[in-house]
């Protein structure tokens, strides 16, 4: 199996769920998108009977939210401005339901329960040597290393530098 998902706080009322690739086209066909009680659940369908066309791919699902009408003002005074409503999403994964969690973005509530924004958060998957965010299929192995582009680039400066002074010598 391979599946996003995301239990949204009660507090939020989901408005809109998007599933996007890295190039931002629309990959909600991949697989079956479910919003029930306050839990968003994409999971993704094989092909050709596995789910090696996700690899090296980033997915990322963004959920747009607005405050729950039944959200009391207490409910909402638990959560300060500096720490908001935190949330969790999972990428659950393999025959065992192995999950990776993703970094806990949070939504802040406005000040006034009248200024009501809708608010996003997002999912999304990295293929970075750092945490492992939600999104990030096993095995993809398909980053860019800055820093052995950089090394590389260093050697070759240097090569052209000694070649040049090899050059230079012999006139």
């Amino acid at each position: 199996q391979a599946a996003l998902v995301d239990q949204v706080n009660d507090l939020l009322t989901i408005k809109d769920v998007k599933v996007v690739d890295e190039t931002g086209k629309d990959v909600s066909g991949n697989g079956r998108l479910t919003t029930e009680k306050n839990k968003v659940q994409f999971t993704l369908a094989k092909k050709d009977g596995s789910y090696s066309y996700l690899s090296g791919h980033t997915y990322t699902m963004t959920i747009k939210t607005t405050i729950s009408e039944e959200a009391t003002e207490e409910a909402l005074a638990a959560y300060s401005k500096e720490n908001g409503i935190p949330n969790q999403a999972d990428l659950v994964f393999g025959d065992e339901g192995e999950s990776i969690h993703s970094e806990k973005p949070t939504v802040t509530p406005p000040p006034n329960r009248l200024d009501k924004p809708t608010v996003e958060k997002s999912s999304s998957n990295t293929n970075s040597k750092g945490p492992k965010k939600i999104g990030m299929f096993p095995n993809t192995n398909s980053t860019i290393n800055y820093r052995y582009m950089f090394i590389g680039l260093f050697f070759i400066i240097i090569v052209i530098f000694f070649l040049f002074m090899r050059v230079n010598r012999k006139k």
